[in-house]
Order: structure tokens, then sequence, then C-alpha cells
């Protein structure tokens, strides 16, 4: 008797857990925290044929992870409400349990000995005394959906042109996707390298402005 309960249960659980099985769709779901967004610019954004995109999609769809509407010609993509917290824990389980992440960003910070991190704590009390510099180095779309309260917008491909924008008595927090993507790393080089005092936000601009 009890199976005719359970039987469905686990395999909607199932269901949800095999769309969140491809790689692929991991990234879709994390790019689409920053932004929703239409095929073209998920297909873009992941480097990935616009078919293979849309057939990823629909698994998520179909697994109520994302959620859709037209905006005229467009079908619009945005996470689902809920989503994000799955996303949020499956990352932390994995660095927690998984000793090829855990020691994924350790690694990749060896091999780049300019970018150090700032993590929420000290984030804050440097936001509340002043001393530091928000700038948010991911495209101006997804700066607009939520960021750090209190960056600036200053995407990654505008940062050179930009710099005689920035104080030399603060130090330059950048901030971006989270710690898979090096965007914020590449900014920290950059700055260093001309003479600035920077470092990375450890966690990602959006989850930042989810919990603000």
């Amino acid at each position: 008797m009890s199976r005719d309960l359970k039987d469905p249960a686990y395999a909607a659980l199932a269901g949800i857990g095999k769309a969140l099985s491809h790689p692929h769709r991991l990234e879709l779901l994390h790019l689409l925290d920053q932004c929703p967004r239409d095929v073209q610019a998920l297909a873009d954004g992941t480097a990935r044929p616009i078919a293979n995109t849309s057939q990823h999609l629909q698994v998520l769809a179909a697994a109520h992870l994302v959620e859709r509407h037209r905006d005229g010609s467009r079908v619009v993509y945005a996470l689902a409400p809920g989503a994000v917290d799955l996303l949020d824990a499956l990352d932390t389980l994995g660095r927690r349990r998984d000793p090829t992440l855990r020691l994924l960003r350790p690694d990749w910070l060896q091999a780049h000995p300019a970018v150090h991190e700032i993590d929420d704590a000290e984030l804050r009390d440097a936001v509340a005394a002043e001393r530091v510099h928000l700038v948010d180095v991911r495209p101006v779309d997804e700066h607009a959906h939520g960021h750090v309260d209190g960056a600036i917008s200053l995407p990654l491909s505008e940062l050179d042109a930009r710099l005689s924008e920035l104080p030399r008595d603060k130090e330059i927090i950048a901030c971006c996707r989270g710690p898979w993507c090096t965007w914020a790393d590449e900014a920290v080089e950059r700055l260093v390298a001309a003479g600035f005092r920077a470092r990375r936000y450890a966690g990602t601009a959006r989850s930042a402005a989810r919990t603000a």
C-alpha cells in the first residue's frame, strides 16, 4: 500500500536529480541565476550550439527548475523560485565532500599568485569602514538584475579603459558570478599590474544580493 505513495514521490525526485546530472544544464542554471535570458544568449554564454542548449532547457523546464515566458518573438527563461536553494546546497555539499571540488579553487589561486580573496564577514566590515571600492565585472544586464550593495557596474571588457575612474586610496574589490567564474580574478590581476590594491569577492554577486 505504501508503495502507492513512495514510488511516485521518489520518481519525481529522481527526475529532478536527472535534470541536474549534466554539466551543461548546471551551467545554464547558474547562468540563469544571474538574470533571465533567451536561448540565444544562453547558448552564447555557455559557448554551445543553440539546438543543444534548447534541448537542455526543455529538460530543465520539464523538471520545473526553470520557467519561460514570451517577450515578443523571444522565449525568455528564468530560474524557477526555490531552484537557487538547490544550486547552493549542491555547491556547498560538493565542496565539503568532493576532493576535486575542494582543491579546484585553492589550486587555481596558487597558480595565480596576484589573486587574493575577501570573504563575506571581512567585506561587510570593510564596506562599513569605507575602506574598499566595489566593482561588479559582470555584464551590465546581470548587475542590473541584482548586485552586491554599493558595487558599481564595470564590465571586465571596459576595465582597462576606465581605470582612471577608480580610487587609488582604497582597495578595489571585484565581484563576479562566483568561485567558478574567473572574471574577477582577471580583473584583480589587471588592477594589481596597474598599481592598485585589489582582491576578489569570494562569493557571487547575485547570492550576496539575494541575502543582503
